[in-house]
């Protein structure tokens, strides 16, 4: 895999450079769910910031649906405002 790149577990490759897709693009979200995204990046934001108060960098994040409910244009966001 190249430096830049992600790899999905079906092959999809995303070069991180080309997202440009950003949290308002994502309608339909409820405030709570708005405030935990935020916190989820501010933690990829700040990620030595947390280490340094003891937590662990979590493996991922599982976003479960059925299909045609955004979840893939979610992530996109989260990678892009990440």
């Amino acid at each position: 895999r190249k430096e830049g790149e992600l790899e999905g577990n079906v092959g999809n490759k995303v070069r991180l450079d080309e997202v440009d897709t950003r949290l308002p693009d994502v309608a339909g979200l409820s405030q709570g769910a708005q405030e935990e995204i935020e916190q989820l990046i501010g933690y990829i934001k700040n990620a030595e910031d947390y280490l340094e108060m003891g937590a662990r960098l979590p493996a991922g994040v599982l976003l479960v649906g059925p299909p045609g409910t955004g979840k893939t244009l979610l992530a996109r966001a989260i990678a892009g405002e990440a």
